[in-house]
């Protein structure tokens, strides 16, 4: 059975003016699929006595093929854009041309070891090239692998704020 529904002009659409709450009262129910069971938190600023806007934490990490690589890591909490300058550092202590990059960061909160953790991931929506950083105090980060997890290392893992 085919029902057809005609309009007369100047006949209110009375069976529209029903029908958008519902479509709306919808729209507002839909869910977000779940990240590795991690909630993702808006990035606040590190706790301090005037909330900063921006925090840049330095260090060197470890380099496969270099003596380290020196790291300024500036987070944007507004924007939630990081920039990082990463300088490779030679055998005879000098430093190559430093390498730039942009992109954006989010704070997810929980790993497997600790539920309440708080990790800053960079470039998140890029999977293959996502950098995760555990948040050890208003001081300090960590780097983490790239499930979210702790890894030993005999070489620094840690970055500092200003």
């Amino acid at each position: 059975m085919v029902t057809t529904v005609t309009h007369r002009p100047g006949q209110p659409l009375a069976w529209l003016l029903l029908a958008l709450p519902a479509l709306m009262l919808l729209n507002g129910c839909s869910s977000r699929p779940a990240d590795d069971a991690a909630t993702i938190d808006p990035a606040p600023a590190p706790a301090q006595t005037a909330p900063a806007t921006q925090v840049t934490y330095r260090g060197v990490l470890p380099c496969p093929d270099c003596e380290g690589l020196n790291v300024e890591l500036m987070l944007d909490y507004r924007e939630n854009i990081y920039r990082a300058t990463e300088t490779r550092l030679t055998a005879n202590g000098e430093a190559d041309t430093p390498q730039r990059s942009v992109g954006q960061w989010r704070r997810v909160t929980g790993n497997e070891a600790d539920p309440a953790a708080t990790i800053y991931q960079l470039d998140f929506d890029r999977p293959a090239t996502t950098r995760n950083f555990l948040r050890l105090d208003a001081q300090r980060i960590k780097l983490l692998d790239e499930f979210k997890r702790e890894f030993w290392s005999p070489f620094n893992l840690l970055l500092e704020a200003d």
